[in-house]
């Protein structure tokens, strides 16, 4: 997605991706990416769990470099193809789930209780290990951001 059209997404929007996401059969390969359908979607459900405040991770950032992180954040700039995880690296997670089905199921799950958390405690801030402590604004800015980075790498449209 060019930068002119980042934008940022509603619960809605966030469920029909995750229904989108249905039309995988597994066996995709991603565009500049390592993860497969399955990897991307337990490592999408991971990130729900931070920031619905089912885990915690600490920021691995000092404040001088979390400080231009969190410039990216918040501007209208898409994340570069290629980039590396910066928690986790090039290496992928041993898989969780049964099948990508299973591994949905819970991604759906997890953006439900995101929205019920944050409504339930509208002062809620947790921790982003790459930009530190996110209210509810910041979370939907970078779910909206990375899920647009990670649509592309499957080629899958919202249009």
């Amino acid at each position: 997605m060019s930068d002119s059209k980042l934008n940022t997404y509603s619960k809605q929007v966030f469920l029909y991706i995750a229904e989108r996401l249905r039309e995988l059969n597994g066996f995709e390969k991603p565009f500049r990416a390592l993860m497969s359908p399955q990897h991307l979607l337990e490592y999408l459900v991971e990130s729900r769990m931070i920031s619905n405040g089912k885990a915690q991770l600490k920021c691995i950032f000092q404040w001088d470099k979390l400080a231009e992180r969190r410039k990216f954040l918040f501007s209208n700039v898409s994340y570069k193809r290629n980039i590396t995880n910066l928690v986790q690296g090039d290496s992928l997670a041993k898989l969780r789930k049964a099948d990508l089905t299973n591994a949905i199921d819970q991604l759906e799950s997890e953006i439900i209780d995101f929205f019920e958390y944050h409504e339930s405690n509208p002062q809620a801030m947790e921790v982003d290990p790459v930009f530190g402590v996110l209210d509810y604004d910041g979370w939907i800015m970078f779910k909206s951001k990375h899920m647009q980075h990670h649509l592309a790498q499957f080629n899958i449209s919202l249009d």
